[in-house]
């Protein structure tokens, strides 16, 4: 415990640096693909956007009443479809067009609502976002 106490902030730390390197690793490697289905897809990213803040507002709606309950309890809910979709385009990317660029929004999307989300909470309850 006092170890894991001592190494939590590096590791935090560690792992939203690898995150943010992966996330530009992937944005380089797909800009090709990425930005016209960008520009193309306005309303598809909007739905994007809606489905998960939706799916951040129920997971919170659901939980139980511990502070620390309704935002991990809301991030998982809203990170469920990221894996439905990754499956996807893991099976599907070679033979549906524009699958995999799609599937790259989502995820951005998700992440950025979902880090925006965590840390109104955050703010919210004065504690540190998860």
């Amino acid at each position: 415990p006092a170890w894991a106490e001592r190494w939590s902030s590096t590791i935090n730390k560690v792992a939203t640096a690898l995150l943010v390197l992966m996330i530009v690793v992937l944005l380089v490697i797909t800009s090709g693909d990425l930005i016209p289905f960008l520009t193309k897809n306005s309303l598809g990213l909007a739905f994007m956007i809606a489905m998960v803040v939706i799916s951040f507002g129920i997971g919170y709606g659901l939980a139980g009443p511990g502070p620390n309950e309704r935002p991990v309890v809301a991030l998982v809910t809203s990170t469920r479809n990221l894996g439905l979709a990754s499956q996807l385009a893991v099976v599907y990317g070679s033979t549906i067009q524009g699958l995999i660029p799609a599937v790259l929004s989502y995820t951005l999307i998700s992440l950025v609502f979902s880090t925006i989300l965590l840390n109104l909470l955050a703010r919210r309850t004065n504690s540190p976002p998860s």
